[in-house]
Protein backbone atom coordinates (compact mmCIF):
# COMPACT_ATOMS: atom_id res chain seq x y z
CA UNK A 1 0.00 0.00 0.00
CA UNK A 2 2.94 2.34 0.71
CA UNK A 3 4.20 1.88 -2.86
CA UNK A 4 0.76 2.72 -4.21
CA UNK A 5 0.68 5.92 -2.13
CA UNK A 6 4.14 6.95 -3.36
CA UNK A 7 3.16 6.44 -7.00
CA UNK A 8 0.04 8.54 -6.40
CA UNK A 9 1.71 11.43 -4.56
CA UNK A 10 4.91 11.81 -6.59
CA UNK A 11 4.47 12.44 -10.29
CA UNK A 12 8.00 11.54 -11.40
CA UNK A 13 8.46 8.51 -9.16
CA UNK A 14 7.45 4.97 -10.02
CA UNK A 15 7.96 2.21 -7.46
CA UNK A 16 7.67 -1.46 -8.34
CA UNK A 17 7.81 -4.32 -5.84
CA UNK A 18 8.93 -7.75 -7.03
CA UNK A 19 7.79 -10.58 -4.79
CA UNK A 20 7.57 -14.31 -5.30
CA UNK A 21 3.99 -15.44 -5.76
CA UNK A 22 4.15 -18.10 -3.02
CA UNK A 23 5.33 -15.48 -0.51
CA UNK A 24 2.76 -12.91 -1.65
CA UNK A 25 -0.05 -15.46 -1.35
CA UNK A 26 0.83 -16.02 2.30
CA UNK A 27 0.71 -12.32 3.18
CA UNK A 28 -2.44 -11.26 4.98
CA UNK A 29 -3.24 -7.55 5.31
CA UNK A 30 -6.20 -5.18 5.17
CA UNK A 31 -7.54 -4.20 1.72
CA UNK A 32 -5.32 -6.67 -0.10
CA UNK A 33 -8.06 -7.06 -2.70
CA UNK A 34 -7.59 -3.42 -3.74
CA UNK A 35 -4.18 -4.31 -5.17
CA UNK A 36 -5.51 -6.91 -7.61
CA UNK A 37 -5.68 -4.40 -10.44
CA UNK A 38 -2.05 -3.43 -9.93
CA UNK A 39 -0.70 -6.97 -9.80
CA UNK A 40 1.26 -8.33 -12.75
CA UNK A 41 2.34 -11.97 -12.81
CA UNK A 42 5.68 -12.96 -14.31
CA UNK A 43 5.63 -16.62 -15.24
CA UNK A 44 8.94 -18.29 -15.94
CA UNK A 45 8.60 -21.20 -18.33
CA UNK A 46 10.73 -23.47 -20.49
CA UNK A 47 10.42 -20.77 -23.18
CA UNK A 48 10.93 -17.55 -21.20
CA UNK A 49 13.63 -18.55 -18.72
CA UNK A 50 16.28 -19.27 -21.41
CA UNK A 51 15.85 -15.68 -22.62
CA UNK A 52 17.01 -14.44 -19.23
CA UNK A 53 20.04 -16.74 -19.37
CA UNK A 54 20.80 -15.38 -22.83
CA UNK A 55 20.62 -11.78 -21.57
CA UNK A 56 23.19 -12.58 -18.88
CA UNK A 57 25.37 -14.40 -21.41
CA UNK A 58 25.34 -11.43 -23.80
CA UNK A 59 26.57 -9.13 -21.04
CA UNK A 60 29.22 -11.61 -19.94
CA UNK A 61 30.57 -12.23 -23.46
CA UNK A 62 30.02 -8.66 -24.74
CA UNK A 63 28.31 -10.24 -27.74
CA UNK A 64 24.94 -8.49 -27.89
CA UNK A 65 23.95 -10.11 -31.18
CA UNK A 66 24.30 -13.67 -29.93
CA UNK A 67 21.21 -15.85 -30.21
CA UNK A 68 20.20 -18.54 -27.74
CA UNK A 69 21.13 -21.29 -30.20
CA UNK A 70 24.54 -19.67 -30.74
CA UNK A 71 25.15 -19.46 -26.99
CA UNK A 72 24.22 -23.08 -26.32
CA UNK A 73 26.06 -24.52 -29.33
CA UNK A 74 29.26 -22.57 -28.64
CA UNK A 75 29.51 -22.86 -24.86
CA UNK A 76 27.58 -26.01 -23.93
CA UNK A 77 27.49 -29.58 -25.23
CA UNK A 78 24.55 -30.16 -27.54
CA UNK A 79 23.17 -32.90 -25.31
CA UNK A 80 23.63 -33.93 -21.69
CA UNK A 81 22.73 -37.50 -20.82
CA UNK A 82 20.94 -37.67 -24.15
CA UNK A 83 18.81 -34.58 -23.41
CA UNK A 84 19.10 -31.19 -25.13
CA UNK A 85 21.35 -28.94 -23.00
CA UNK A 86 18.79 -26.18 -22.38
CA UNK A 87 16.09 -28.66 -21.41
CA UNK A 88 18.48 -30.56 -19.12
CA UNK A 89 19.59 -27.41 -17.30
CA UNK A 90 16.06 -26.06 -16.87
CA UNK A 91 14.81 -29.43 -15.60
CA UNK A 92 17.19 -29.01 -12.65
CA UNK A 93 15.70 -25.67 -11.65
CA UNK A 94 12.52 -24.77 -9.80
CA UNK A 95 11.86 -22.51 -12.80
CA UNK A 96 13.46 -19.59 -11.01
CA UNK A 97 16.01 -17.31 -12.70
CA UNK A 98 18.58 -17.58 -9.93
CA UNK A 99 18.60 -21.39 -10.16
CA UNK A 100 19.46 -21.35 -13.86
CA UNK A 101 22.07 -18.62 -13.38
CA UNK A 102 23.73 -20.44 -10.47
CA UNK A 103 23.97 -23.71 -12.40
CA UNK A 104 25.35 -22.03 -15.53
CA UNK A 105 27.91 -20.10 -13.47
CA UNK A 106 29.01 -23.30 -11.73
CA UNK A 107 29.48 -25.01 -15.09
CA UNK A 108 31.48 -22.04 -16.37
CA UNK A 109 33.72 -21.95 -13.28
CA UNK A 110 34.46 -25.67 -13.55
CA UNK A 111 35.35 -25.36 -17.23
CA UNK A 112 37.73 -22.46 -16.51
CA UNK A 113 39.32 -24.37 -13.64
CA UNK A 114 40.04 -27.23 -16.02
CA UNK A 115 41.29 -24.84 -18.74
CA UNK A 116 38.48 -25.77 -21.12
CA UNK A 117 37.28 -23.35 -23.77
CA UNK A 118 33.79 -24.85 -23.76
CA UNK A 119 31.71 -26.49 -21.05
CA UNK A 120 31.84 -30.27 -21.34
CA UNK A 121 29.13 -32.72 -20.34
CA UNK A 122 31.41 -33.87 -17.52
CA UNK A 123 31.60 -30.28 -16.21
CA UNK A 124 27.81 -30.05 -16.08
CA UNK A 125 27.49 -33.34 -14.21
CA UNK A 126 30.21 -32.35 -11.73
CA UNK A 127 28.54 -28.99 -11.20
CA UNK A 128 25.29 -30.74 -10.35
CA UNK A 129 26.84 -32.26 -7.22
CA UNK A 130 27.61 -28.81 -5.79
CA UNK A 131 24.48 -27.18 -7.17
CA UNK A 132 22.21 -29.89 -5.76
CA UNK A 133 23.67 -29.44 -2.27
CA UNK A 134 23.12 -25.69 -2.56
CA UNK A 135 19.50 -26.15 -3.57
CA UNK A 136 18.77 -28.61 -0.77
CA UNK A 137 20.28 -26.30 1.85
CA UNK A 138 18.52 -23.29 0.31
CA UNK A 139 15.18 -25.09 0.47
CA UNK A 140 15.63 -25.94 4.15
CA UNK A 141 16.73 -22.39 4.95
CA UNK A 142 13.94 -20.81 2.92
CA UNK A 143 11.22 -22.58 4.88
CA UNK A 144 12.90 -22.81 8.27
CA UNK A 145 10.29 -20.48 9.82
CA UNK A 146 7.18 -22.09 8.35
CA UNK A 147 8.44 -25.68 8.41
CA UNK A 148 11.30 -26.09 10.91
CA UNK A 149 10.93 -29.87 10.61
CA UNK A 150 11.75 -29.88 6.88
CA UNK A 151 15.35 -31.00 7.37
CA UNK A 152 14.18 -34.02 9.39
CA UNK A 153 11.77 -34.92 6.59
CA UNK A 154 14.20 -34.67 3.70
CA UNK A 155 16.65 -37.08 5.34
CA UNK A 156 14.03 -39.80 4.81
CA UNK A 157 14.46 -39.45 1.04
CA UNK A 158 18.23 -40.01 0.92
CA UNK A 159 19.78 -43.07 -0.73
CA UNK A 160 16.52 -44.20 -2.25
CA UNK A 161 14.81 -44.14 -5.64
CA UNK A 162 13.57 -40.75 -6.79
CA UNK A 163 10.21 -42.19 -7.86
CA UNK A 164 8.36 -43.13 -4.69
CA UNK A 165 4.91 -44.72 -4.28
CA UNK A 166 2.61 -43.10 -1.75
CA UNK A 167 2.43 -46.27 0.33
CA UNK A 168 6.21 -46.32 0.65
CA UNK A 169 6.30 -42.70 1.80
CA UNK A 170 3.64 -43.54 4.39
CA UNK A 171 5.75 -46.47 5.55
CA UNK A 172 9.02 -44.58 5.99
CA UNK A 173 7.31 -41.51 7.44
CA UNK A 174 5.35 -43.66 9.86
CA UNK A 175 8.62 -44.64 11.53
CA UNK A 176 9.36 -41.04 12.57
CA UNK A 177 5.91 -39.44 12.73
CA UNK A 178 5.52 -39.64 16.50
CA UNK A 179 9.12 -38.54 17.03
CA UNK A 180 8.53 -35.40 14.95
CA UNK A 181 5.27 -34.65 16.78
CA UNK A 182 7.13 -34.84 20.09
CA UNK A 183 9.95 -32.68 18.73
CA UNK A 184 7.67 -30.06 17.14
CA UNK A 185 4.47 -29.99 19.26
CA UNK A 186 3.41 -26.60 17.85
CA UNK A 187 3.27 -28.06 14.34
CA UNK A 188 1.32 -31.27 15.00
CA UNK A 189 -1.52 -30.33 12.55
CA UNK A 190 1.11 -30.17 9.79
CA UNK A 191 2.70 -33.49 10.68
CA UNK A 192 0.05 -35.88 9.41
CA UNK A 193 0.90 -37.71 6.20
CA UNK A 194 -1.56 -35.84 3.96
CA UNK A 195 -0.25 -32.50 5.21
CA UNK A 196 3.33 -33.65 4.76
CA UNK A 197 2.71 -34.62 1.13
CA UNK A 198 1.12 -31.24 0.43
CA UNK A 199 4.02 -29.41 2.08
CA UNK A 200 6.64 -31.32 0.10
CA UNK A 201 4.71 -30.72 -3.10
CA UNK A 202 4.12 -27.05 -2.29
CA UNK A 203 7.79 -26.25 -1.63
CA UNK A 204 8.80 -27.93 -4.89
CA UNK A 205 10.60 -30.91 -3.41
CA UNK A 206 8.18 -33.53 -4.73
CA UNK A 207 6.42 -33.73 -8.06
CA UNK A 208 3.32 -35.78 -8.83
CA UNK A 209 3.05 -38.49 -11.46
CA UNK A 210 -0.31 -38.51 -13.22
CA UNK A 211 -1.05 -40.36 -16.45
CA UNK A 212 2.68 -40.98 -16.96
CA UNK A 213 3.46 -37.27 -16.82
CA UNK A 214 5.32 -35.62 -13.94
CA UNK A 215 4.62 -32.05 -12.92
CA UNK A 216 5.67 -29.81 -10.06
CA UNK A 217 3.97 -27.07 -8.09
CA UNK A 218 5.36 -24.27 -10.27
CA UNK A 219 3.70 -25.95 -13.27
CA UNK A 220 0.43 -26.86 -11.59
CA UNK A 221 -0.26 -25.01 -8.32
CA UNK A 222 -2.73 -26.90 -6.20
CA UNK A 223 -2.89 -29.70 -3.69
CA UNK A 224 -2.13 -33.40 -3.62
CA UNK A 225 -5.17 -35.50 -4.44
CA UNK A 226 -6.17 -38.74 -2.77
CA UNK A 227 -5.81 -40.51 -6.12
CA UNK A 228 -2.14 -39.47 -6.47
CA UNK A 229 -0.17 -42.68 -5.98
CA UNK A 230 3.34 -41.81 -7.13
CA UNK A 231 5.67 -38.94 -6.27
CA UNK A 232 8.95 -37.84 -7.84
CA UNK A 233 11.87 -36.08 -6.15
CA UNK A 234 12.74 -32.95 -8.12
CA UNK A 235 15.96 -33.33 -10.18
CA UNK A 236 17.51 -30.35 -8.36
CA UNK A 237 17.75 -32.36 -5.13
CA UNK A 238 18.56 -35.87 -6.35
CA UNK A 239 22.35 -35.60 -6.41
CA UNK A 240 22.53 -34.17 -2.89
CA UNK A 241 20.33 -36.98 -1.59
CA UNK A 242 22.14 -39.64 -3.67
CA UNK A 243 18.79 -40.62 -5.15
CA UNK A 244 19.67 -40.78 -8.83
CA UNK A 245 17.81 -43.92 -9.91
CA UNK A 246 14.08 -44.23 -10.42
CA UNK A 247 14.05 -47.88 -9.33
CA UNK A 248 16.97 -48.05 -6.88
CA UNK A 249 18.47 -51.30 -8.15
CA UNK A 250 21.99 -51.97 -9.34
CA UNK A 251 22.27 -51.40 -13.11
CA UNK A 252 23.07 -54.26 -15.45
CA UNK A 253 26.77 -55.18 -15.60
CA UNK A 254 28.25 -58.04 -17.58
CA UNK A 255 31.69 -57.93 -15.96
CA UNK A 256 30.67 -58.92 -12.45
CA UNK A 257 32.76 -61.40 -10.47
CA UNK A 258 30.97 -64.73 -10.72
CA UNK A 259 32.09 -65.65 -7.20
CA UNK A 260 30.13 -62.67 -5.86
CA UNK A 261 27.01 -63.62 -7.79
CA UNK A 262 26.28 -67.05 -6.32
CA UNK A 263 22.62 -66.26 -5.65
CA UNK A 264 22.04 -65.33 -9.27
CA UNK A 265 24.34 -67.97 -10.70
CA UNK A 266 22.28 -70.66 -9.00
CA UNK A 267 19.41 -69.70 -11.28
CA UNK A 268 21.32 -70.84 -14.36
CA UNK A 269 24.04 -73.23 -13.19
CA UNK A 270 23.07 -76.88 -13.55
CA UNK A 271 26.49 -78.42 -13.90
CA UNK A 272 30.05 -77.49 -13.07
CA UNK A 273 31.36 -74.72 -15.30
CA UNK A 274 33.98 -75.74 -17.90
CA UNK A 275 37.42 -74.17 -18.09
CA UNK A 276 37.75 -70.86 -19.89
CA UNK A 277 37.63 -71.37 -23.63
CA UNK A 278 36.23 -69.96 -26.86
CA UNK A 279 34.25 -71.85 -29.44
CA UNK A 280 32.40 -71.38 -32.68
CA UNK A 281 28.73 -70.77 -32.11
CA UNK A 282 26.37 -73.52 -33.15
CA UNK A 283 23.18 -73.05 -35.14
CA UNK A 284 21.07 -74.36 -32.28
CA UNK A 285 22.82 -71.99 -29.86
CA UNK A 286 22.23 -68.99 -32.11
CA UNK A 287 18.58 -69.92 -32.45
CA UNK A 288 18.11 -70.19 -28.68
CA UNK A 289 19.93 -66.91 -28.10
CA UNK A 290 17.78 -65.12 -30.69
CA UNK A 291 14.63 -66.38 -28.99
CA UNK A 292 15.98 -65.24 -25.64
CA UNK A 293 16.75 -61.72 -26.88
CA UNK A 294 13.23 -61.43 -28.27
CA UNK A 295 11.91 -62.15 -24.79
CA UNK A 296 13.49 -58.90 -23.55
CA UNK A 297 11.64 -56.92 -26.20
CA UNK A 298 8.40 -58.69 -25.27
CA UNK A 299 9.03 -57.90 -21.61
CA UNK A 300 9.40 -54.20 -22.42
CA UNK A 301 6.09 -54.26 -24.33
CA UNK A 302 4.39 -55.80 -21.29
CA UNK A 303 5.93 -53.19 -18.99
CA UNK A 304 4.56 -50.39 -21.16
CA UNK A 305 1.10 -51.88 -20.69
CA UNK A 306 1.36 -51.62 -16.88
CA UNK A 307 -0.67 -48.50 -16.14
CA UNK A 308 0.73 -48.14 -12.64
CA UNK A 309 4.31 -47.91 -13.87
CA UNK A 310 5.58 -44.28 -13.82
CA UNK A 311 7.13 -42.96 -17.02
CA UNK A 312 10.59 -42.34 -15.51
CA UNK A 313 10.71 -45.88 -14.13
CA UNK A 314 9.67 -47.29 -17.51
CA UNK A 315 12.31 -45.20 -19.30
CA UNK A 316 15.14 -46.35 -17.03
CA UNK A 317 14.12 -50.01 -17.23
CA UNK A 318 13.81 -49.72 -21.01
CA UNK A 319 17.39 -48.45 -21.28
CA UNK A 320 18.70 -51.32 -19.16
CA UNK A 321 16.79 -53.99 -21.12
CA UNK A 322 18.03 -52.50 -24.39
CA UNK A 323 21.61 -52.61 -23.13
CA UNK A 324 21.26 -56.27 -22.14
CA UNK A 325 19.79 -57.19 -25.53
CA UNK A 326 22.52 -55.23 -27.35
CA UNK A 327 25.32 -57.04 -25.54
CA UNK A 328 23.92 -60.45 -26.43
CA UNK A 329 23.37 -59.35 -30.03
CA UNK A 330 27.06 -58.39 -30.17
CA UNK A 331 27.95 -61.87 -28.92
CA UNK A 332 25.83 -63.37 -31.68
CA UNK A 333 27.66 -61.29 -34.28
CA UNK A 334 30.97 -62.81 -33.17
CA UNK A 335 32.20 -65.93 -34.97
CA UNK A 336 33.70 -67.24 -31.76
CA UNK A 337 32.17 -66.83 -28.31
CA UNK A 338 34.05 -66.61 -25.03
CA UNK A 339 32.36 -69.10 -22.71
CA UNK A 340 33.19 -67.25 -19.52
CA UNK A 341 32.03 -63.94 -20.99
CA UNK A 342 28.77 -65.55 -22.03
CA UNK A 343 28.25 -66.81 -18.50
CA UNK A 344 29.07 -63.39 -17.03
CA UNK A 345 26.53 -61.77 -19.34
CA UNK A 346 23.87 -64.29 -18.36
CA UNK A 347 24.64 -63.86 -14.65
CA UNK A 348 24.47 -60.06 -14.97
CA UNK A 349 21.17 -60.22 -16.86
CA UNK A 350 19.61 -62.63 -14.35
CA UNK A 351 20.79 -60.55 -11.41
CA UNK A 352 19.19 -57.45 -12.90
CA UNK A 353 15.93 -59.27 -13.70
CA UNK A 354 15.63 -60.77 -10.21
CA UNK A 355 16.25 -57.39 -8.58
CA UNK A 356 13.83 -55.75 -11.01
CA UNK A 357 11.06 -58.21 -10.25
CA UNK A 358 11.53 -57.81 -6.49
CA UNK A 359 11.58 -54.01 -6.72
CA UNK A 360 8.49 -53.76 -8.91
CA UNK A 361 6.55 -56.12 -6.65
CA UNK A 362 7.63 -54.38 -3.42
CA UNK A 363 6.60 -50.98 -4.80
CA UNK A 364 3.22 -52.26 -5.88
CA UNK A 365 3.76 -51.75 -9.61
CA UNK A 366 3.10 -55.44 -10.33
CA UNK A 367 2.20 -58.57 -8.38
CA UNK A 368 3.81 -62.00 -8.37
CA UNK A 369 1.10 -63.42 -10.66
CA UNK A 370 1.32 -60.65 -13.24
CA UNK A 371 2.37 -61.11 -16.86
CA UNK A 372 5.59 -59.20 -16.21
CA UNK A 373 6.57 -61.45 -13.29
CA UNK A 374 5.85 -64.53 -15.37
CA UNK A 375 7.94 -63.26 -18.29
CA UNK A 376 10.89 -62.47 -16.02
CA UNK A 377 10.82 -65.99 -14.58
CA UNK A 378 10.56 -67.40 -18.09
CA UNK A 379 13.61 -65.43 -19.29
CA UNK A 380 15.66 -66.66 -16.33
CA UNK A 381 14.64 -70.27 -16.97
CA UNK A 382 15.48 -69.94 -20.66
CA UNK A 383 18.97 -68.68 -19.78
CA UNK A 384 19.76 -72.11 -18.35
CA UNK A 385 18.80 -73.74 -21.65
CA UNK A 386 21.05 -71.32 -23.55
CA UNK A 387 23.95 -72.14 -21.30
CA UNK A 388 23.40 -75.86 -21.82
CA UNK A 389 23.32 -75.49 -25.60
CA UNK A 390 26.48 -73.40 -25.79
CA UNK A 391 28.44 -75.33 -23.20
CA UNK A 392 27.59 -78.87 -24.10
CA UNK A 393 26.72 -78.72 -27.78
CA UNK A 394 30.40 -79.00 -28.65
Amino acid sequence: MAVKDINTKFENVRCIVFLRSDIYDQLQFFDKDKLRGDEESILWTQETLPELILARARISTMNHQMSLDDFLSVYFPSRIKGIAASKFILSHTLMRPRDAIQLCNLCTDLARRESLEVISEECVLKALDVYSSWKLNDLIGEYTINYPFLNDLLILFSNTSYVIPRKRIKLIYGRVEEILKDRYPDYIPSLYIDSILNILYGVGFLGIERNRSTFYYYENPGTVEVSDKFFVIHPAFRYALKSTSSVNIQPYHSDSDVRQQSRYLSEITRRRSPVRNTFERSRSGSKELTRWIRRFNQLLVSLKAVRELPSEVLSEIGQELSEIASEFEMLMDSKRIDRDQLQLNIVGANRYLLDLSTNLENNGYININSTVSYQIREIIEMSGDIRDVFYYDW
